[in-house]
């Protein structure tokens, strides 16, 4: 044997294996680890979209309970402001809203439903979210 013809060694002396039986390894463990890789990262997008969801539904809801609750307020007021909300900011991510405004002597609560944009297929999220919130009303100081 001459010299470039020598097999090449490790640290410790023993010879290195052939890479011919490694062939095709690293194709294996691709074909394997990036479907998975794959859903994992659509799973933290499906759960970033449910909580950007969450949070349309929190803000759709106070600002309709707020404008229900005035002193003149009605409950369509509420209701138009919530679809506004939910149309102008949450249209990428919350479908098939339900919006029901309730305003008693006391108290307005509006409640928002909704289902999360789908991005893996058979995960089907629903967010909800309930405001309430006294009435305003002019009361007049006692004589004291």
């Amino acid at each position: 044997m001459t010299r470039s013809q020598k097999i090449p060694l490790t640290r410790s002396g023993r010879a290195l294996k052939s890479r011919a039986a490694d062939d095709g390894s690293s194709m294996v463990e691709m074909v394997v680890i990036t479907p998975v890789m794959m859903l994992v990262l659509m799973v933290i997008v499906q759960f970033a979209a449910y909580f950007c969801a969450l949070h349309v539904a929190q803000a759709a809801a106070a600002q309709a309970a707020a404008g229900t609750s005035s002193e003149h307020g009605h409950t369509d007021d509420g209701t138009s402001e919530a679809h506004r909300i939910l149309g102008a900011v949450g249209a990428g991510f919350l479908t098939a809203t339900d919006v029901a405004v309730t305003r008693t002597a006391t108290l307005t609560t509006v409640r928002i439903s909704g289902a999360v944009v789908t991005v893996v297929p058979f995960l089907h999220l629903k967010v909800s979210s309930v405001a309430r919130t006294p009435n305003e009303a002019l009361t007049t100081a006692a004589a004291s």
